[in-house]
């Protein structure tokens, strides 16, 4: 045997390998339908997806989105990109049930709901709540603003209704943003954002929110909640998500 032979023997071997391994890794969405839970939410969900990605001329291959949550309205805001590249609404889902109240999550126990920007960074199809997305808190900014021992963790957008710093949503709602999410990380999208606001900038009682006196014994968060306006405001401008850093204060910086 030559050494071409042997150079040309090793190189088809490579390719097989390559080959068998790419083939014997299963979808991300092929691997969450093996749990009856995400299942039974994509029968449920999966043609009322399939049916506004086509009114919205969106490929099932190339779903990618954003949320954005208001604590005071109870709702929860789905984007999803066009072809245009350019985010669109794609759905607008009532809060079943939150706790706490206007400001940020500091420390383990305190009941808040989260606010400032995050990614969906885990999916649990056995939750105790239905189904689950977790939500990437604490993050650096709340880590510097933060001092106590313990922040807390395991914030989840999830089902069942019941909230303790989460946001939940009925079981029925829960399956379409799940099924949603997890067509969006079959397709590639690594890290899906997600902007928590204490309210909707945009409401004309919102606007000058530092002036509102019913938001004056909130000043302490002033700073974080008009830098979380200043990045809804960029993402509603330029339909595009806002590029994010996070200064030495924790502050959120906007490129």
């Amino acid at each position: 045997m030559t050494f071409k032979d042997i150079w040309f023997g090793t190189i088809i071997l490579v390719v097989a390998v390559l080959l068998c391994s790419f083939i014997a890794i299963p979808s991300f969405l092929k691997q969450q339908l093996k749990f009856p839970r995400v299942k039974e939410a994509y029968n449920h969900s999966y043609n009322q997806i399939l049916s506004k990605l086509k009114v919205l001329k969106i490929e099932q291959s190339k779903v990618n989105i954003l949320l954005i949550g208001y604590k005071q309205e109870k709702s929860l805001n789905i984007y999803i990109r066009n072809k245009s590249g350019l985010f669109t609404l794609f759905n607008t889902y009532d809060v079943c049930s939150q706790s706490g109240d206007l400001g940020p999550k500091f420390k383990s126990g305190d009941y808040q709901t989260p606010e400032g920007f995050y990614h969906i960074d885990r999916f649990n199809p056995s939750s105790n709540f239905y189904l689950s997305l977790g939500i990437n808190y604490p993050n650096s900014a709340d880590k510097y603003r933060s001092h106590a021992g313990n922040l807390g963790g395991d914030i989840f957008i999830h089902g069942n209704c019941v909230s303790i710093g989460c946001f939940a949503m009925t079981d029925k709602i829960i399956k379409e943003i799940y099924i949603l999410s997890v067509l969006a990380k079959n397709a590639g999208q690594s890290k899906i954002p997600v902007i928590i606001s204490p309210f909707n900038f945009n409401d004309s009682k919102n606007k000058n929110f530092t002036k509102n006196i019913n938001y004056q014994s909130y000043s302490d968060y002033f700073e974080l909640w008009n830098s979380i306006k200043k990045g809804i405001n960029i993402f509603k401008t330029t339909k595009s998500s806002p590029k994010i850093t996070i200064d030495k204060k924790g502050n959120y910086k906007f490129q």
